[in-house]
């Protein structure tokens, strides 16, 4: 994973209100880098390192997007995101892997392994909620225009 053209997070807009990200990963370092991309973009973060956490987090919190990694021990992500989706329709699903998916229908967005901070952030402003845009109708992720 690696920086862009987005190296400056204050360059990103604010929104109305916080959106909030369940970030599922096995792996810290993923989760960490996903966080550092996410910061400062009014973004409510809640991580955890498998599945049943995951699941257990959005029984007892509402969020409007998951990103979870493709392939974990035990439950693998796109079982998470079936899973979270039956429970909470209103949730977007995004599954990070290096290898695509042969089957999206019950995720919302991809992103391919390795992935930029703009990548991730025009994927989450593509699925952000409108009641979480601002007056503009710009959402947290939303990189600025020079």
């Amino acid at each position: 994973m690696q920086t862009d053209s987005l190296e400056n997070s204050s360059d990103l807009v604010s929104i109305q209100s916080p959106l909030r990200c369940l970030l599922v990963d096995d792996e810290p370092l993923i989760l960490m880098v996903l966080s550092k991309f996410l910061a400062n973009t009014n973004t409510e973060l809640v991580s955890t390192s498998n599945a049943a956490d995951a699941i257990t987090a959005a029984e007892s919190e509402r969020f409007d997007i998951l990103i979870t990694d493709r392939f974990m021990p035990g439950m693998d992500g796109m079982t998470l995101a079936k899973i979270l989706k039956r429970r909470h329709p209103y949730l977007k699903t995004i599954v990070i892997s290096g290898i695509p998916p042969s089957c999206t229908t019950q995720i919302d967005a991809f992103l391919q392994k390795p992935f930029t901070q703009a990548g991730l952030l025009e994927i989450v402003h593509s699925l952000t909620p409108p009641e979480k845009r601002s007056n503009q109708g710009t959402p947290a992720c939303a990189p600025v225009s020079a």
